[in-house]
């Protein structure tokens, strides 16, 4: 798959770095880690994954992300950078799953996203879009995207979504159109 903790910095050797979570659900707490050689963004984003899949589950009061590479690491809780769900990925849909392996593997290339979207000869705000899977690119911005990272849609279709042809649409809406037009034996 992807080499995700890939240093940016070759010659320098990297080890496990740790981002803990603390989950206070009220009646209790629970505590997680991601000890990985992922980026301080990578692991973000999958904290946030794992938040977003229990907040259904149960009601989450608080919750807080650190992380071991941080300099603000040792600041007290009530100065620590709330937890946005709004950030959180979501896997329920392939767009979902194809917006967060982008972003991924665009970071494990130590690329900002105003790169990508240059190297992919693209809108910046497209590119979020897209990895936080509010569009799907066209098929020659998806070529473009599998050349670069490495990434592609995943080939077998959602269940949920619904995949519309866009010119029989636009064929049904033209004759609907016509039937209405009066003296039109249509």
């Amino acid at each position: 798959m992807f080499d995700f903790g890939k240093n940016a910095f070759p010659g320098m050797p990297r080890g496990p770095i740790s981002t803990r979570m603390e989950l206070d659900f009220g009646e209790f707490r629970l505590r997680l880690g991601i000890e990985s050689t992922l980026t301080k963004q990578q692991r973000r984003a999958i904290a946030l994954a794992v938040i977003r899949e229990l907040a259904p589950l149960w009601h989450i009061r608080k919750s807080v992300i650190r992380h071991e590479d941080d300099a603000y690491r040792d600041v007290p809780h009530y100065m620590v950078r709330p937890t946005s769900m709004a950030q959180a990925p979501s896997f329920h849909t392939a767009r979902d799953r194809y917006g967060m392996r982008i972003r991924l593997a665009r970071q494990a290339r130590g690329l900002t996203q105003a790169c990508a979207a240059a190297l992919l000869k693209m809108n910046v705000a497209h590119l979020s879009q897209v990895e936080r899977a509010k569009h799907i690119p066209r098929l020659d911005l998806r070529e473009r995207i599998k050349d670069l990272l490495q990434v592609e849609l995943e080939s077998r279709p959602d269940p949920k979504s619904k995949v519309q042809n866009v010119a029989s649409t636009r064929e049904a809406q033209l004759a609907s159109a016509s039937k209405d037009v009066p003296g039109n034996p249509g």
